[in-house]
């Protein structure tokens, strides 16, 4: 608990003015549920290719090593939208590891067909890192310190 709040206090400290000078890669973990719908699946895929090509986040393979969350629900498809079409929510948490809640930062619906994969999950990566954004300038500039005693 503690190596995550150094770490968290690290990134996001020191993130505001040197991310491009440091190559600071905020590690974000996808979490999804979407096994009954394959147009999901590939967009959640998408989604992590997207993050892992990004200079800003890297993708990390266990909640545990994150400091933000994409929490991803699909839709079962009716039965004639099966292949063809995914209807899933999402939302966007900042990982609190001295609290017991962490801190959600927005929450989208979204419906994407199978020709659009890959711009459905573009979108959910820039909304990503504009939520990412905000939320290293808000503690950059104090309007927002979640570890404040």
């Amino acid at each position: 608990m503690v190596r995550h709040f150094l770490i968290a206090t690290a990134v996001f400290a020191s993130l505001p003015a040197a991310a491009a000078e440091t190559n600071a890669r905020v590690p974000v973990y996808v979490q999804a549920d979407c096994k009954d719908d394959t147009v999901g699946q590939r967009v959640v895929y998408h989604l992590r290719e997207a993050i892992r090509r990004s200079s800003s986040m890297s993708s990390v393979a266990s909640l545990n090593a994150s400091e933000l969350v994409v929490g991803m629900v699909c839709l079962s498809p009716a039965p004639a939208e099966a292949g063809r079409l995914s209807n899933y929510a999402y939302a966007v948490k900042f990982v609190n590891y001295r609290g017991p809640y962490d801190y959600h930062l927005s929450l989208s619906v979204g419906s994407c067909g199978t020709n659009r994969v890959t711009e459905c999950a573009d979108t959910i990566a820039a909304a990503l890192d504009d939520d990412m954004t905000k939320l290293i300038r808000r503690l950059a500039d104090g309007s927002f310190m979640p570890f404040a005693p």
